[in-house]
């Protein structure tokens, strides 16, 4: 069989400048099979597709499933690393349940310690006043926890499949991180939603990624 371009080691983020090179579905799962020999993965996992950008891994009852948004295959460099950072996730052993599992059980510990300071706290001051103060600054107590703890369990686990990228040749270029930034502006929307992910960081930012690399 033919070497496609999809498939030809270090042509990723070699030439930053050039137009970017669409691929096909059978070249994307090309590499998929090639980084599962290289990493000696006993197990291939189900690729599907679907609309949108960028993937996900998880496993389920019949296996691993990697799903793949059909817009990385109008970038090669797009589709080089986001097969290569998923796989990287399954290489690495993480797992959504295990993720929760370790979550859960920091915010068991962590969230009633920081609670039961802030009530003795406020009952320390002047009756009204310290239950004011705990009613106001509570739930920010708990955001800014919750949020502390997300980047401390999870952000690694973004890095170590950046990593992975990089050993397969597939790494996070400064131009798909600029790429990634830019897409990121446009789908932010102002609200609750936009609040909800800043509380819930569990990626870097692409700036912080591509700094690495």
């Amino acid at each position: 069989m033919s070497k496609s371009p999809a498939l030809s080691a270090g042509s990723a983020g070699s030439h930053p400048t050039e137009a970017a090179q669409t691929v096909t579905q059978d070249q994307a799962e090309d590499l998929v099979r090639l980084i599962v020999a290289r990493a000696g993965l006993a197990e291939s996992p189900h690729v599907e597709w679907a609309a949108g950008t960028g993937g996900s891994v998880r496993r389920s009852r019949t296996g691993i499933r990697l799903s793949l948004g059909r817009e990385i295959l109008d970038d090669e460099e797009d589709m080089r690393f986001t097969i290569a950072h998923e796989l990287g996730h399954i290489v690495a052993g993480h797992s959504e349940l295990r993720t929760a599992i370790r979550t859960l059980a920091w915010l068991a510990v962590a969230i009633p310690a920081a609670l039961l300071s802030l009530i003795a706290a406020g009952l320390t001051l002047w009756g009204t006043h310290g239950r004011l103060a705990l009613v106001k600054f509570a739930p920010l107590l708990i955001i800014l926890i919750n949020r502390l703890l997300i980047r401390r369990m999870l952000q690694p686990r973004e890095l170590e499949a950046d990593d992975f990228a990089t050993q397969q040749q597939c790494p996070l270029t400064a131009r798909l991180a600029e790429r990634y930034q830019e897409r990121d502006r446009m789908e932010k929307a102002p609200g609750p939603a936009r609040l909800a992910r800043w509380a819930y960081p569990t990626h870097p930012s692409w700036a912080a990624r591509a700094s690495r690399q």
